[in-house]
């Protein structure tokens, strides 16, 4: 018979299994044509006394919509939580309404209305929006008060000319763009370039048309 490879985890070594009777990994049971996955004591390091609940190769604790039921609870059991455990075994009745929400609260961080309501960070980022674009108009309040004739060079005429026509020689944006604005074999801007341009180029490609 072929054999299968069993999936290793960190510290089981690759083992091959028969498809036809069950094969063990060390000490788990390894069921025809399923892959071991390691337990507990595989991830006990990271997520200490947390009860693993769900199946999955590495649990994880997550409060989502696409994952009502984590892998593992979220609170690690302790002795009054473990006490609380067994009783939770009984009667549920005999439970009061704060012991239902310790255990509640106990496998879930959040429920989930909780996670549906606003978070509120749409306002930090306002808030850093708003700090960001006053240090800009600082900054060029500074730059215009200790150098009123200062202009950068990038916004000159003379500079937008000579880039729409280093963009034309260059063949940029073909498809869409300044390229497919210019007739190449006339040497001239088509007709109908003027309805896709802004201002600003308007005037960079009347300037090169006047040139030619």
């Amino acid at each position: 018979k072929q054999p299968i490879w069993v999936a290793p985890s960190r510290n089981i070594a690759l083992t091959s299994v028969n498809r036809d009777a069950p094969a063990t990994t060390g000490s788990k049971a390894v069921l025809p044509g399923h892959e071991y996955y390691p337990g507990k004591e595989e991830y006990s390091p990271v997520i200490g006394h947390r009860e693993i609940v769900g199946h999955g190769e590495i649990p994880y604790y997550t409060d989502s919509f696409t994952v009502p039921c984590p892998a593992i609870r979220f609170r690690e059991v302790d002795e009054a939580l473990g006490k609380l455990r067994e009783k939770e075994k009984g009667d549920w009745k005999l439970l009061s309404l704060e012991d239902k929400k310790t255990l509640y609260r106990a496998s879930f961080n959040s429920t989930l209305e909780e996670v549906r309501a606003p978070s509120g960070d749409w306002k930090r980022c306002i808030g850093d929006n708003a700090i960001l674009m006053a240090l800009m108009f600082l900054g060029v309040s500074v730059i215009g008060f200790a150098d009123p004739q200062y202009e950068p060079k990038t916004v000159t005429n003379e500079w937008v000319d000579a880039q729409t026509e280093y963009l034309i020689k260059r063949r940029v944006q073909p498809v869409d763009g300044i390229a497919s604005w210019y007739d190449y074999e006339n040497n001239k801007f088509k007709p109908t370039w003027s309805i896709f341009t802004t201002k600003e180029t308007s005037k960079s490609v009347k300037t090169l048309s006047e040139k030619e």
